[in-house]
């Protein structure tokens, strides 16, 4: 059993450089899809909001397909990710 983070994928559903905006969108997004995980992160100037911790690229593709509708302008990204739970 490995501990920590290992390469996946994740949504990307907000980039900006406003961290109120990226409060928003992940709060927004964590009550449309409380079983997803989201999480915000900053890189210099920006801020992100990306969603979820998927193993595989066909798993990210499936949520983004679910969440298309309320984040017309989200895209799935290769990041290290928290191991999700085995179903």
């Amino acid at each position: 059993m490995s501990h920590g983070t290992f390469s996946g994928y994740r949504i990307q559903v907000h980039f900006g450089s406003d961290r109120v905006g990226a409060g928003t969108a992940k709060s927004d997004f964590s009550s449309k899809y409380p079983s997803c995980p989201s999480y915000l992160t900053y890189q210099q100037p920006y801020f992100k909001v990306c969603v979820g911790d998927f193993r595989n690229k066909l798993e990210a593709v499936d949520m983004l397909n679910k969440i298309k509708k309320d984040y017309p302008g989200a895209f799935v990204i290769r990041d290290k990710i928290n191991p999700p739970p085995l179903h």
